[in-house]
């Protein structure tokens, strides 16, 4: 990935894949066009220019195939990067949930330990510490899944830009 982020990227992959739609359609009415102009070189007993119009229809429509694979390629690598972004901002959130929680346990166990807490206190203490220690651990393991999700969906993303790239070839 270069340095662009995840919503950038998806932007970039959503305008090659409009680009790629634009080349497919035109590719299917020059099609569209040969194949009018074969039916009139047919119809005129020009047989061999018939012939040249329709291969070269069955080529613009072979190009318009691959131009709508690669859009379909772009689409499915900006759907990725669209997810990438999403993974990230909400493990971003996590991460900050979790040193939150983490801090108000350090909190209640500091009280606890300077003591001069009554029953009730104290026992508040260390409900809160506990809690905000279960807090903090499921928002870190969260935290790591979302940074795996967004690891396989850049993967994804990836392998699509270079599936979108290799149809060029």
């Amino acid at each position: 990935m270069d340095d662009d982020t995840p919503s950038e990227m998806q932007q970039a992959d959503f305008r090659e894949a409009k680009r790629e739609v634009g080349e497919a359609n035109a590719n299917w009415m020059l099609a569209s066009g040969l194949d009018a102009a074969a039916d009139v070189m047919e119809t005129l007993g020009f047989d061999e220019a018939a012939t040249e119009a329709e291969r070269a229809a069955t080529a613009a429509r072979a190009d318009g195939v691959v131009d709508t694979l690669q859009a379909m390629s772009w689409m499915t690598a900006a759907s990725s990067w669209g997810t990438v972004a999403s993974d990230l901002e909400q493990q971003s959130a996590a991460r900050g949930g979790a040193y939150a929680a983490g801090a108000r346990a350090l909190e209640a166990e500091d009280d606890l330990a300077e003591g001069g807490l009554t029953e009730a206190e104290k026992t508040a203490a260390r409900v809160e510490a506990a809690r905000s220690r279960a807090e903090e651990t499921e928002l870190h393991e969260r935290a790591e899944e979302l940074a795996g999700s967004a690891s396989e969906a850049a993967e994804a993303a990836a392998m699509a830009e270079r599936a979108a790239r290799n149809l060029d070839d």
